[in-house]
């Protein structure tokens, strides 16, 4: 039995970076669609379930709620709630179009909780954060020379120029589902 719980957990720790990275990028759409407007400063999220608990096995889903949103006046919960996670959908909407991050989107808005479900793509995670990491270290080349008095070239680096190899997620391993809901508890709309 402990070869297996070893099994799980390597395979789940195979994937972290990218599982936190996608949590980050759900936090930063969330607070860049919220915040101002609906928001008191203090819109974000919370995980919740297996992975809060670090109870998750490789095939676990992420449980997501968004917290902060303030309820407009004379607006019943539930209503302002679905309003907000049908914002929302159209906003991940644009992970689903242009970004290789997001392989499947489902608005469930008659739900007695209305939610989110999506499916994404760790590789497309893995390679946006490898190319982040590409972009700030060419970033920091090109100051250094310029800084110099030295001509830059960017075409003469690559990934392999700073030691970027890129990560190959398992197919077991690279599709990640996503539940997103609204409300401090989530449980409690009437």
């Amino acid at each position: 039995m402990t070869a297996k719980v070893k099994e799980i957990d390597e395979l789940r720790d195979s994937v972290r970076r990218e599982r936190e990275g996608l949590i980050s990028i759900v936090e930063n759409l969330v607070k860049k669609t919220f915040d101002h407007q609906y928001g008191n400063g203090r819109v974000g999220i919370k995980v919740f379930g297996s992975m809060a608990t670090d109870l998750a096995i490789e095939t676990s889903d992420v449980d997501i709620v968004v917290t902060g949103i303030i309820a407009q006046k004379q607006t019943n919960q539930k209503d302002h709630c679905l309003k907000m996670i049908k914002i929302l959908n159209t906003e991940l909407k644009s992970l689903y179009d242009k970004d290789d991050i997001v392989e499947d989107l489902k608005l469930i808005s008659t739900a007695k909780v209305p939610i989110i479900k999506l499916v994404a793509d760790l590789q497309g995670v893995s390679n946006q954060q490898d190319f982040k990491i590409f972009q700030t270290k060419l970033d920091d080349v090109r100051k250094e020379k310029l800084e110099r008095g030295l001509p830059f070239d960017k075409k003469q680096y690559n990934f392999g120029s700073f030691g970027i190899q890129g990560k190959i997620i398992q197919d077991k391993m690279r599709y990640l589902k996503v539940d997103i809901s609204i409300g401090e508890n989530q449980h409690d709309y009437q």
